[in-house]
């Protein structure tokens, strides 16, 4: 199959997820706004900011459809999508920021609605006081939870405009780098815009570490809030409606399976590891991490419109 063909079926591929992914999204927001029982009007706060967050991030990809060019010391992107037309490095740098604060959020954010389900001490936002969702308890106002998402997301937003604003290649840095480690590059002209940075620089630096390395403590707190969910659902399922504990097994099942959705960026990592450790570059691998991402995304807006009934119904 020519280079040409390949490059086709992955454009083809990545446009579609990107597509479909915010097409479910933008349903699961109309529903959201039109289809919440009040019971579930504080959560759904939460579900909200998730659907806003993956749309954004589909979207955010689909401009640039970024393609990884990993040396021992840099990280360089070939941005192969419409944002490559503005042939500004200025505008695509903060757009693939943006798409990489959304992989990087989409975790911190299910171990948020899984503390929303289930929490066994206070937890203290400025000067007060509050308490996340406990099986047991009422639903907390909106505000507060409006204000836990914000304060959870304040620390991803400032990484990403810190990561979309840093210091960068130059063009010429760019190509005298590729020279000297991929020679076998064959650069592609307008057909992609060529950016950058140094992976010791802060900005770089902290931009890739908030990628990969929250989502492993998120990991831990999700196992150790589920076990706790699962104990208090069994503790008082007797004072229970028979609606209300059904209710509260489908949306913890459903995040379950969101959260293993992560799961999937292992193949991501693995790509990258092979182009950084090794000498072994094809088409496919410069392409995979972020289009693992990509699909990850899109898998999660059904899983909520299934788990959730009102949605569903």
């Amino acid at each position: 199959m020519s280079l040409v063909s390949v490059m086709s079926i992955l454009e083809y591929f990545h446009y579609f997820i990107c597509g479909i992914g915010a097409l479910a999204n933008s349903t699961l927001i109309l529903l959201i706004i039109t289809r919440t029982p009040r019971k579930l009007r504080s959560y759904s706060v939460l579900i909200l900011s998730m659907c806003l967050l993956e749309m954004c991030t589909l979207i955010t990809s689909g401009l640039v459809f970024p393609r990884l060019l990993p040396t021992s010391h840099y990280l360089i992107i070939a941005v192969t999508g419409p944002c490559r037309l503005s042939h500004s490095i200025s505008i695509c740098l903060p757009i693939y920021g943006t798409m990489l604060h959304g992989h990087s959020h989409f975790g911190i954010t299910l171990g948020l609605s899984f503390c929303y389900r289930y929490s066994s001490s206070p937890f203290l936002i400025s000067s007060f006081s509050f308490s996340l969702y406990v099986i047991t308890r009422i639903s907390p106002p909106v505000i507060y939870t409006s204000m836990a998402a914000l304060m959870v997301y304040l620390p991803t937003f400032i990484i990403c405009v810190v990561f979309g604003t840093g210091s960068r290649l130059r063009p010429d840095e760019i190509l005298a780098i590729l020279h000297e480690h991929r020679p076998e590059y064959e650069l592609s002209g307008d057909a992609e815009l060529l950016m950058g940075g140094d992976l010791t620089s802060p900005s770089f630096l902290s931009g890739i570490f908030w990628v990969c390395c929250p989502i492993m403590g998120v990991f831990g707190l999700i196992i150790t809030v589920a076990y706790r969910i699962h104990r208090a659902l069994a503790i008082h399922e007797m004072s229970m409606s028979e609606k209300t504990r059904q209710t509260h097994r489908e949306i913890i099942k459903g995040l379950i399976i969101q959260s293993c959705l992560p799961t999937l960026y292992v193949f991501a990592v693995a790509s990258y590891a092979i182009q950084q450790f090794t000498t072994y570059h094809s088409l496919p691998l410069e392409y995979i991490p972020h289009s693992v991402g990509d699909v990850t995304i899109l898998l999660s807006p059904f899983v909520t419109l299934y788990f959730v009934r009102p949605y569903r119904e």
